[in-house]
């Protein structure tokens, strides 16, 4: 007898043996009769075990056992699929399974996703995440269908490759036999070549980007649905094989993943007769943005407010399904080309109003924020952002006083015992005074040890105060860390010590020390999230020069027009 699929038991006349395969989904043992559930690929099937002998058996079979059961079919309203079987005979075909950390039979599984992904062999047999793998496979295959249909050829490209694919995209070093590679970033090559012998190609497989991320949504590996045919007359072209590829994806979707996606409760896009072709006015518009980029008197291109980006509802919806036709009227191609829009200073968990160009046409907006994002300081900051720059802020109002409160009560301690201080650190001072008096001949340095021991005190204080309360926080660390040196120095010289007690504890003070210095300057270089003074020079100096051949140009045409 052969094996009948929980979904074909539909199909047999009830009175009849059949045999089903399939997991131990769920059992429900009551005082007289035991329930098992079933589950095979096609679903689900109730098993009535009344048979004292048999309920004693499914005692010792966990779920997840994988079993083979030969049984009569009756037809039952209130079970899976309208069916069930009585008067089972259970076979294992594995070893009993151990009960799984979590319950598939569960609507929803509640584990954390370490659980989930230390489980995953078991956790991925829940019908949610099965479900979200068929939609899947029902796009690919969709996918597939269409361009074979539209006489398209499938390929399959290396994906260790000897250079990259694309400029400006990051890569996957490999070790190939003692020589470099490189993980695949884009069958572009290939596909450009494969054009040439067959003009219409594409492939279904995977990408790899060296790229890092901060979002849930990366292109460090993903699997790419890559096209390219010859003969084409414009982009129309391209866009309207888009627009096929794009409905025989829902349309497969909609054929062989129905379920799926009733289960998931996912609503499936309406995929127009023609994809909506926009002017970049109108598509800036649907966005969300105020204006277009116009010209300024000194001839370089800005906005007049700065570009908000709302992917939230039916607009967003529509600008992910159009495409730009042309750049704003009164754009020259050439100043679109040249004009750089240069990134604000990046933070963690958002940007703020970025923008990227592309050759040969206008800049554009880089993309959507989420739906999260507000505006704040004049361009669109996600709130993820918001509260990382917030903790960041608490943070630093916490460990700077923290920081500081050993220099302050130090240099407090340091004059009241300048005497005891001054002893000590009297063998530092014979030979660092010598070498500031030869580099300063005419500066009034001091001497003694113990002015030495007040002047380092003071600065304790007076800086600890000031990182302490924030005020010139950088300033103030590397005044610090300047003192931790000959400090340290003087007070905990572990190496000169002969008794091992005495060492053992003036080497722990000696680290500690050193310690605080690697703190102090990390403090020394925190900017809080603002351009540091070498970014700022660095662009302040990029700015000049842009300046400069600005006026350099302008001075040439004026003496062309002069000789004219």
């Amino acid at each position: 007898m052969q094996r009948t699929l929980s979904a074909q038991l539909q199909h047999v006349t009830p009175g009849d043996q059949v045999i089903v395969e399939g997991w131990i989904h769920r059992r429900r043992t009551l005082a007289a009769v035991t329930f098992v559930i079933l589950r095979d690929r096609t679903g689900l099937t109730q098993v009535v075990v009344k048979d004292p002998a048999v309920i004693e058996q499914m005692q010792g079979l966990g779920e997840e056992t994988v079993v083979s059961v030969t049984a009569t079919l009756v037809t039952n309203p209130s079970a899976p699929g309208g069916v069930e079987l009585i008067d089972p005979t259970i076979e294992p075909l594995t070893d009993p399974a151990q009960t799984p950390p979590v319950e598939l039979w569960r609507p929803t599984l509640k584990a954390g996703l370490p659980t989930l992904l230390d489980n995953a062999p078991v956790t991925l047999r829940h019908p949610r995440s099965k479900a979200s793998w068929q939609l899947a496979s029902a796009r690919m295959q969709g996918f597939r269908q269409t361009l074979t249909a539209e006489d398209f050829t499938e390929i399959a490209t290396p994906k260790l490759v000897g250079t990259s694919t694309e400029s400006g995209a990051n890569v996957f070093t490999v070790d190939y036999f003692g020589k470099q590679a490189f993980l695949a970033q884009s069958p572009q090559l290939y596909k450009q070549m494969l054009a040439g012998v067959f003009e219409r190609v594409f492939e279904v497989g995977p990408v790899f980007r060296a790229e890092p991320h901060d979002t849930v949504r990366h292109i460090a590996e993903y699997v790419s649905l890559d096209a390219e045919l010859g003969f084409i007359r414009d982009h129309l072209d391209v866009l309207a094989v888009l627009r096929t590829a794009l409905a025989g994806m829902v349309t497969a979707i909609e054929e062989t993943a129905a379920p799926a996606v009733e289960l998931l409760a996912a609503r499936l896009p309406t995929v127009p007769d023609e994809i909506p072709v926009l002017h970049f006015r109108d598509a800036l518009k649907l966005v969300g943005a105020n204006t277009v980029p116009r010209p300024r008197a000194d001839h370089r291109w800005t906005t007049a407010a700065p570009v908000r980006r709302l992917p939230v509802g039916d607009r967003g919806r529509r600008a992910e399904r159009g495409a730009v036709r042309r750049l704003p009227a009164g754009l020259p191609a050439r100043d679109a080309c040249a004009r750089r829009f240069r990134d604000r200073p990046r933070t963690l968990g958002g940007t703020a109003d970025r923008r990227r160009e592309h050759p040969g046409s206008a800049a554009v907006p880089a993309g959507p924020e989420p739906a999260h994002a507000v505006e704040r300081d004049g361009g669109a900051r996600d709130l993820r952002g918001i509260g990382y720059e917030w903790n960041m802020t608490l943070t630093r109002l916490i460990a700077r006083p923290m920081l500081a409160s050993m220099f302050v009560v130090g240099g407090v301690n340091s004059l009241k015992n300048a005497e005891g201080a001054a002893q000590a650190a009297k063998p530092v001072t014979d030979k660092f005074v010598p070498m500031v008096q030869k580099a300063a001949p005419n500066a009034p340095i001091p001497s003694d040890a113990k002015t030495w021991v007040r002047i380092n005190a003071g600065v304790h204080i007076v800086a600890g105060l000031a990182l302490a309360t924030g005020r010139a926080p950088r300033l103030s660390s590397l005044a610090l860390a300047a003192t931790v040196v000959p400090t340290t120095v003087a007070e905990h010289p572990f190496w000169e010590e002969s008794d091992p007690g005495a060492k053992a504890n003036q080497k722990i003070h000696f680290f500690k020390n050193l310690s605080m210095l690697g703190g102090l300057l990390l403090a020394g270089v925190d900017t809080e999230g603002k351009p540091g003074l070498a970014w700022r020079a660095k662009h302040a100096a990029t700015d000049v020069r842009r300046e400069a051949r600005q006026l350099s140009k302008a001075a040439k045409r004026e003496a062309k027009r002069a000789t004219k």
